[in-house]
C-alpha cells in the first residue's frame, strides 16, 4: 500500500485494479433477487487489469477535463463530459484543478469479466489517492455499486464492484438488507496452482452490452427465480469442490457443464447463434467444462481444458484467442504516486 506524504500535494497517481471471473451464483447479485431470497457468488480475480492515471494539467492547456481511453474527451464541466462513469466518479470525487485521466485496459469492454466496474472502482481510487486520502475496499465498492447501479441505473449485479475492490478467490454473500459479506475462499496453493493451469479464457469474438442481456431477465417469472435458485444452490458445492483437500477437475467441469445449461434457459438473449454453434464446437472436441462468464451474449468463455485438449483447441480453431490466466490476490491499488 502506497503511503500518503503530509502537506504536499499530488501532481499525479496511477491505479491498477484486477479483472475477474466468475465460478458460480452469477445473476444471484442482482437486488431484484438477493433482496427476497439473498445471493451469492463465487469469483476470484485475474492477472488481466485496467489501469487508471490521474495528472494534473500542464498551465498551457485551455481544457478543464481531458480524458483519453478509446475515445479523447475535452470538457470543461462535468455535465459536458460523455463518459458516464467518469462523469459520476467526479461528481462523488470532486477535484478543484485541470486534471487528466487516462484509461488502458488489458481486456476489451463488454466482455463479461466485469471491466465497467473495473473502471469505476479504479477512476474512484485514483481520485481518492490524487486527493491525498485512502478509501478502504468497502466504501469504493459501495460507492462503485451506487453510481452504476442507482445513479446511472445500470441493469447490474455487484459481484464486478465488489471482486475489483477487494481482489483475491472470494464468496460474497449478499444480504437482503443490502449488506454485503466478503468470505475468502480456504484454498490452498496446490490446487490454486492447479486450477489456474487449467482454466483458459476463450474470446468469442463477441462484444455485448451486459445490461441490456440482463434487463431481459424476468425476475418476477418463477421458471426464472427457479433457475437461480439452482444457481445459487451450486455455491456451497463449488465451495467444496475447491476447497477439497486434492483438486478435483472432472467435478469442477461438471458444476460449469450444469451452471451454463441452467443458465442459457434465463433469457433467450444469453446464448445468440454464434454463441450456440461455439458452444457445440467446444463439445464436439470433448471439452464439457466450460460457460459464459458475465451476463451472456458474448465475451469470453471461461474453461476447463488440459493439456490435451488445449493441443485439439489450436489445431481446430488456429485463429482462436486464447489466454492463459493467473490469480491475482489484490484488489485495486495505487501502483504509483508522484508529488509535486
Amino acid at each position: 500500500m502506497r503511503k500518503f506524504i503530509k502537506n504536499k500535494s499530488v501532481k499525479s497517481v496511477t491505479t491498477v485494479t484486477p479483472h475477474r471471473i466468475s465460478f458460480a451464483g452469477g445473476g444471484t447479485d442482482y437486488s431484484k433477487f438477493y433482496k427476497k431470497f439473498g445471493g451469492e457468488v463465487i469469483n476470484a480475480t485475474i492477472n488481466q487489469y485496467l489501469f487508471v492515471t490521474i495528472k494534473k494539467h500542464g498551465v498551457i492547456y485551455p481544457e478543464k477535463y481531458r480524458l483519453m481511453y478509446s475515445e479523447t474527451e475535452f470538457c470543461n464541466s462535468l455535465s459536458q463530459i460523455k463518459n458516464n462513469i467518469a462523469r459520476e466518479c467526479l461528481r462523488k470525487v470532486h477535484i478543484d484543478i485541470p486534471i487528466t485521466i487516462l484509461i488502458s485496459s488489458d481486456l476489451p469492454p463488454e466482455s463479461g469479466t466485469g471491466s465497467s466496474s473495473c473502471f469505476a472502482v479504479g477512476l474512484l481510487n485514483a481520485l481518492y489517492a490524487f486527493k491525498g486520502s485512502l478509501a478502504s475496499p468497502s466504501r469504493i465498492a459501495r460507492e462503485a455499486c451506487k453510481i452504476e447501479i442507482d445513479v446511472l441505473k445500470k441493469f447490474s449485479g455487484k459481484q464486478d464492484q465488489y471482486a475489483a475492490s477487494f481482489g483475491g478467490f472470494n464468496r460474497f454473500i449478499f444480504k437482503k438488507n443490502n449488506e454485503v459479506l466478503v468470505r475468502p475462499l480456504n484454498i490452498n496453493e496446490k490446487n490454486l496452482k492447479k486450477l489456474f493451469k487449467n482454466l483458459k479464457l476463450i474470446w468469442t469474438n463477441e462484444k455485448r452490452d451486459s445490461s441490456k442481456i440482463a434487463s431481459n431477465y424476468n425476475f418476477k417469472s418463477e421458471k426464472t427465480i427457479g433457475h437461480l435458485m439452482n444457481i445459487k444452490n451450486k455455491v456451497d458445492v463449488t465451495k467444496n469442490i475447491l476447497e477439497e483437500k486434492e483438486l478435483n477437475l472432472n467435478k469442477l467441469s461438471k458444476i460449469f457443464e450444469y451452471s451454463w445449461n441452467i443458465k442459457k434457459l434465463i433469457s433467450k438473449k444469453i446464448v445468440t447463434i454464434k454463441i450456440n454453434k461455439f458452444s457445440e464446437k467446444l463439445k464436439l472436441l470433448g471439452i464439457n467444462g466450460y460457460r459464459i462468464i458475465g451476463a451472456g451474449g458474448g465475451g469470453f468463455f471461461l474453461c476447463v481444458v488440459n493439456k490435451k485438449k488445449l493441443n485439439k483447441l489450436n489445431k481446430y480453431f488456429p485463429k482462436l484467442k486464447i489466454l492463459d490466466i493467473e490469480f491475482e490476490p489484490k484488489g485495486t491499488r495505487v501502483l504509483s504516486l508522484l508529488y509535486n
